[in-house]
């Protein structure tokens, strides 16, 4: 299993409930803990793993957009590091922290934490990978009808591999 990390990523943004949150900013501390499942250690290429300069990227991207709430803001660093890193990522662990929050007295820092995993194994072949559920989850992109769609929940009880997908696909 490899493991990509992210240590304090230190940047500036405007989230929070209170007006005076957007004008004054503040700092924020992000962790990116994420589990690779196809990552190749055999070869010195950046293509054969996940590229840590793009997860730096996604949290810039997405810190930029203000937020009330901590939540929103790791809910969307999850749902691009998923789309942009499709069956790659098989846990993701996701820490932002807002440091000196304004509750009044001396606090170091609020911290909202997403932990997740992904690995499933396919009903028809019984190989890892990736499956994430959702809207933004890779198996979208694959054209099948919807009779065979039906027929493949009918016939197998949960998500099947993108191999096992693709010989159902349409042309």
């Amino acid at each position: 299993m490899l493991r990509i990390r992210l240590n304090k990523i230190r940047l500036f943004a405007r989230h929070g409930y209170y007006e005076e949150e957007f004008l004054l900013g503040g700092e924020y501390l992000i962790d990116i803990d994420v589990e690779v499942l196809q990552g190749n250690l055999s070869t010195d290429q950046i293509e054969d793993t996940l590229n840590y300069e793009s997860l730096y990227a996604i949290c810039i991207e997405e810190m930029a957009q203000r937020s009330t709430l901590l939540e929103h803001v790791i809910y969307r660093i999850k749902s691009n590091i998923i789309s942009t890193f499709h069956q790659q990522v098989g846990s993701l662990e996701i820490s932002l922290q807002k440091v000196n929050p304004p509750l009044g007295g001396s606090v170091e820092s609020s911290e909202v934490v997403l932990k997740e995993s992904y690995i499933s194994r396919c009903s028809k072949c019984s190989k890892s990978f990736g499956c994430y559920n959702t809207e933004e989850c890779w198996c979208k992109d694959i054209n099948l009808s919807d009779v065979t769609r039906t027929q493949l929940k009918r016939q197998y009880d949960g998500c099947l591999c993108e191999d096992c997908l693709l010989a159902h696909k349409v042309s």
